[in-house]
């Protein structure tokens, strides 16, 4: 089985390790591509030899925003973004292309069920 290929744009450590967490759970092998800023995101996404089926990242990144990256840089594979943002910044987001915007929920429980989710909608994609 091919593995999963993600890439998470994420900045803030406690974040990337509870994702983490929630992806060791999962049956189907993950890879998993750290980006930390929107700027780091769009050097990945250019790689030639890197193509990831979705990538996952917070409204809220250093050095370029997530609007940003949605705005002048869409990748060309679905973008979900998992966040806590208000409904203005998420709306905003599904309206600059974001393929789905999932909330964080509090709960490790929950938290790993909607990675889950996730997972099993988004990964290894055969469109194209």
């Amino acid at each position: 089985m091919k593995p999963v290929e993600l890439l998470l744009v994420q900045d803030k450590v406690g974040d990337i390790l509870l994702m983490h967490e929630a992806l060791t759970r999962e049956s189907s092998p993950i890879s998993v591509r750290v980006a930390g800023s929107g700027k780091q995101a769009i050097q990945a996404l250019a790689e030639r030899d890197f193509r990831p089926d979705f990538v996952i990242f917070d409204l809220k990144l250093p050095k370029r925003s997530a609007f940003s990256l949605l705005k002048k840089h869409h990748p060309s594979v679905p973008v979900v973004v998992f966040t806590s943002s208000n409904r203005l910044d998420r709306n905003k987001a599904i309206q600059l292309g974001a393929e789905e915007i999932v909330r964080k929920p509090s709960g490790l429980t929950e938290y790993c069920r909607t990675i889950s989710r996730i997972i099993r909608k988004w990964g290894n994609r055969t469109d194209g």
